[in-house]
């Protein structure tokens, strides 16, 4: 095997292992017994369950994302219930540093390319992977990687192909089938490029290239809509995932301007990013560099543009940076080359091996919590048993109904659905807080209770006078439909209907 091929696999295997160092954070990862997934996360196992038992998204099981994130939940669930969607994490952030390293491969070799990419992810991902992972986001990354890897190698005068383009037209799509308000890359560079080889060539130059982009982007599209469709989901799908998101972001409690201009600041001031934006800032007050300036200039509007994309609901969810992973890697690659020559060669090598072992240790870290909890207690501090108020409340469940009875959760804690497995007895498995930014939502959800009667009611203390009208509206519904308390601990409260 030459040296060269040596090289390759090493950095394959760098890249698999950082990958694997992160999704380890993930509550649905291998060592998991029974996964505690978040808010979110649980609303998507929700989904994919209902999925897995025959209904359709938005009509079955409400929720505001895109299709295409329910069937990447739904498939994962498939290959295993409960770690399956780990797998397809672990591949798509996999997919994710392989893109950022190609970027770093535009201007450096293997093994700063490699430096690259962890000092790019490594303290980026450390702090959204306190949240979990097997987020919409996790999804989306590759995507956006590699069309943004295309986009860059354009500007360092390489062509892109004509399939090059139909992976950047199905990433539009598969990104727009998550959340829409994630595609900046696609609309921003494909504008760009395309308006310059215009302007250097001729309208015909982009024909074949623009009509790659297109059907990438129609194809993958038309599959999604037909699927919704032989389900009678596709108005569903219209009113939850763009109607209801309107709603959402245009809220104005939730999304109001001072909400979206606190949310800007919180992601434009993180270190990573101000480290980045200097970088490029710094690059373009530099007169050595004006063949280059073109490009760096775009690349900070670029990332302003995705800083507003992720402020439109005015929430300060961590999670919503990670779309802004992808595009520290070209930063770090333009800066290192510099560094490189300001610091004597035979200082290099220490200083670099210094660095990689610190990142490993910074990535390291939050595994060995894990480790140290498996070995002490037996499950993780991701498990669903290490949480006793969770466990007493789904063993209580499971001994009183049974895998055909309906349940109900007022409030947001959909991991009881998946955890027990029990059918949601409404399209809407949680309320909060949906249900503040549309009052019908409340209405059709104990109308749907009215029909269904779950034997079982789970009540999120948490969420208690969140809603004073749907809090009575609950008392009302229990009072007249014969419940009874018949379990409590400090976080839920399970009422079971009474037999007449």
């Amino acid at each position: 095997m030459t040296n060269v091929f040596k090289r390759r696999y090493a950095s394959i295997a760098f890249l698999l292992f950082l990958s694997l160092l992160w999704t380890m954070k993930n509550p649905m990862n291998p060592i998991v017994a029974w996964p505690n997934t978040g808010t979110d996360t649980s609303v998507f196992r929700t989904v994919g369950l209902a999925i897995q038992q025959g209904g359709m998204p938005y009509v079955d099981s409400f929720d505001h994302k895109g299709p295409l994130l329910y069937l990447f939940y739904w498939l994962g669930m498939n290959i295993s219930y409960n770690h399956g969607v780990w797998l397809l994490c672990f591949i798509s952030l996999f997919g994710t540093c392989f893109a950022m390293y190609r970027i770093a491969r535009l201007r450096l070799n293997r093994y700063y390319a490699c430096l690259t990419t962890a000092v790019a992810t490594i303290p980026a991902l450390r702090k959204y992977y306190e949240e979990g992972g097997g987020l919409t986001e996790d999804f989306a990354m590759p995507f956006i990687a590699i069309s943004l890897y295309f986009f860059l190698s354009y500007f360092h005068g390489h062509k892109i192909s004509t399939a090059q383009w139909a992976v950047i037209g199905v990433s539009f799509m598969a990104v727009a089938m998550l959340r829409v308000n994630m595609v900046v890359p696609f609309v921003f560079f494909p504008v760009i490029i395309l308006a310059s080889d215009i302007i250097s060539s001729s309208v015909k130059a982009i024909i074949k290239p623009l009509m790659s982009f297109l059907l990438g982007f129609i194809i993958p599209g038309i599959f999604i809509l037909a699927w919704l469709y032989s389900g009678d989901a596709l108005t569903a799908c219209f009113a939850d995932y763009i109607e209801f998101n309107i709603a959402y972001s245009s809220d104005p409690t939730r999304a109001s301007l001072y909400n979206k201009l606190k949310t800007f600041y919180f992601f434009a001031k993180s270190p990573w990013m101000l480290v980045a934006m200097g970088i490029l800032i710094y690059k373009c007050l530099c007169k050595a560099v004006t063949e280059r300036l073109f490009l760096y200039k775009i690349y900070i509007l670029y990332i302003l543009l995705v800083l507003v994309s992720i402020c439109i609901s005015g929430q300060q969810y961590g999670h919503y940076g990670m779309v802004l992973v992808p595009a520290l890697a070209f930063p770090c690659a333009v800066i290192i080359p510099s560094v490189i020559s300001s610091i004597k060669s035979e200082y290099i090598k220490y200083m670099g091996i210094t660095l990689f072992v610190g990142l490993s240790l910074l990535a390291l870290f939050p595994v060995a919590i894990q480790a140290k909890s498996l070995y002490l207690n037996g499950y993780t501090n991701l498990d669903v048993l290490a949480d006793e108020e969770l466990h007493g409340a789904i063993t209580e469940i499971q001994k009183r109904t049974n895998e055909e009875d309906f349940i109900s959760v007022y409030g947001n804690r959909d991991v009881f659905y998946v955890a027990t497995p029990r059918k949601s007895a409404s399209v809407y498995s949680y309320q909060f807080p949906i249900a503040m930014v549309d009052e019908r939502i409340g209405e059709a959800y104990f109308s749907d209770l009215q029909k269904r009667q779950p034997k079982i009611i789970v009540i999120q203390q948490a969420t208690l006078k969140t809603s004073t009208k749907l809090d009575e509206m609950l008392a009302d519904y229990l009072t007249d439909n014969n419940y009874a308390e018949c379990y409590r601990n400090p976080s839920y409260i399970l009422y079971e209907k009474s037999k007449p």
